[in-house]
């Protein structure tokens, strides 16, 4: 083996490795925001909280998206969601506000299947 294909082995190999990385770090990153303290706050509140049960029933989950939508900014927090339910399936825009390190959702509401937004009190 000669110098020139070691160093043809070498650029391919590193290559191939930061192809990997860049086209992994997108997923990775987007993921870390599930982690984020609003985002968890978000699902409790979708999960447990009577406005919502009542929309969507007693039984509901939150599909996951792999680049979740919204983020956290200055203390305050958006995210939508897809959340069903016994009675309906809903896109749930949820609106948070960060005060003494707790995050609690301000504002609620989702659209239905003509487009028009419904606020739900939280």
């Amino acid at each position: 083996m000669d110098k020139r294909d070691f160093g043809l082995g070498v650029m391919v190999t590193v290559g191939t490795v930061v192809f990997a990385a860049a086209t992994a770090w997108p997923f990775m990153n987007a993921w870390a925001i599930h982690e984020y303290g609003s985002y968890k706050a978000a699902e409790d509140w979708i999960l447990h909280s009577a406005p919502m049960g009542e929309l969507v029933g007693g039984h509901r989950a939150i599909e996951h998206d792999w680049f979740p939508k919204g983020g956290e900014d200055a203390g305050q927090a958006r995210y939508q969601f897809k959340v069903s339910g016994d009675k309906v399936k809903v896109d749930l825009n949820v609106i948070l506000a960060e005060s003494g390190g707790t995050w609690s959702v301000t504002r609620a509401a989702w659209h239905d299947d003509d487009d028009h937004w419904h606020e739900i009190t939280p």
